[in-house]
């Protein structure tokens, strides 16, 4: 190796390790360290006016601190990646994450953070999350949405959740895979959903392949908890979802069994549900008064299954679901007369399938039609 050579390593390696002792590893990567006084950095791919912060560039942007009225835009043809590290943007009249373009846009929610976004009331980007690209969601953090229309909102493509805790509260639909829709999939994760629309919606498919996931929709006729135009398969996790209204089956090429109930009578908000086959048990707690039910679990084989209220469970409620606990029964739940709910297939219907005003279709269900 020539001398040219040896200084040119040198150089390289001195690099390698500053950039190792700062924590820049990608040397792509911005910190926007405090949101409401970060620098113009145009030349590297963003800058912020009035608490508005612009990417053109690809790259990993983190992001920490808080705005009371400002937004992030992503406009660029790159991949971007927007690290959440304790971050709460409030964002009146806009989306607090808005994505007009990008190749690709990952939001990584930091580990041990808590970030919240708040707003999504816009003409064209109706959503806290809302995106004309396909968006991948991961981190071991938490993400708080709270919207005044939907909760996330992708159009025409496709939603990727890997992991994290995701808790949205919003007045439409909660996960939306809009316009000509796109594939919503649900990799792991811990997701709870309190929508005044759909829980989750999809224009085309949805696949549940692992996680918890406790979804709430709204109690008018053409919502539920969850609705899909395309495939819909539940392969894994605990899923409970519950509305007053529409009740959609998982497709029958589903890897993991789905109870689905019409229940005679709404049960009241607050009040402990457990189903239950004297082995296992899948306990949970609502904060609104439902009618349909929707239960997939890894705990659910062939075999009778029975529904209660009331009683008592010993384990973890997180986020609505009770884990690792030993149920104490309360009281036996009706449906049709019926109290015994014999499963033997991936997806079994209990209740009075008139009052879906639903017909058969093809994937071992009822999906309601208004």
């Amino acid at each position: 190796m020539n001398k040219k050579k040896i200084i040119l390593a040198v150089i390289a390696s001195i690099v390698v390790i500053i950039g190792a002792y700062f924590g820049y590893t990608n040397l792509n990567k911005k910190v926007i360290t405090n949101y409401a006084n970060f620098d113009t950095d145009k030349a590297n791919g963003c800058k912020i006016d009035n608490d508005i912060i612009s990417i053109d560039k690809g790259g990993t942007y983190d992001v920490s601190g808080s705005t009371t009225n400002g937004y992030i835009i992503v406009n660029t043809s790159d991949d971007v990646e927007l690290v959440l590290d304790n971050v709460n943007i409030n964002s009146k009249d806009n989306a607090p994450i808005r994505v007009e373009k990008a190749n690709s846009i990952k939001i990584t929610i930091k580990d041990n953070s808590t970030n919240t976004l708040t707003g999504g009331d816009n003409k064209d980007y109706g959503a806290v999350i809302a995106s004309n690209s396909p968006i991948i969601i991961e981190g071991n953090g938490t993400l708080n949405i709270n919207s005044s229309k939907e909760g996330i909102e992708v159009k025409n493509n496709d939603i990727t959740i890997n992991s994290g805790t995701i808790i949205i509260k919003s007045a439409d639909d909660g996960i939306n895979a809009g316009g000509d829709g796109g594939l919503i999939t649900i990799n792991n994760g811990t997701i709870y959903v309190d929508a005044q629309g759909d829980g989750i919606d999809s224009n085309k498919d949805l696949i549940i392949n692992n996680g918890a996931l406790f979804i709430m929709g709204s109690a008018k006729a053409d919502n539920g908890s969850i609705d899909t135009d395309g495939k819909y398969q539940i392969n894994g996790g605990t899923v409970v979802g519950l509305s007053n209204a529409m009740l959609q089956s998982p497709d029958a090429d589903s890897n993991q069994k789905t109870i689905l109930f019409y229940l005679d009578n709404a049960i009241d908000a607050n009040t402990l549900i457990t189903l239950s086959d004297d082995t296992n048990n899948v306990s949970f707690i609502a904060d609104r008064s439902f009618k349909t039910l929707t239960i997939s679990s890894p705990k659910i084989v062939d075999g009778t299954y029975h529904l209660y209220t009331g009683g008592t469970n010993t384990g973890k409620l997180n986020y609505g679901i009770y884990s690792d606990g030993s149920y104490t029964k309360g009281n036996i739940v009706t449906i049709s007369n019926m109290t015994d709910f014999n499963i033997n297939s991936i997806t079994n219907w209990f209740g009075n399938t008139d009052d879906m005003r639903g017909q058969p279709n093809n994937i071992g269900g009822l999906i309601p039609q208004y």
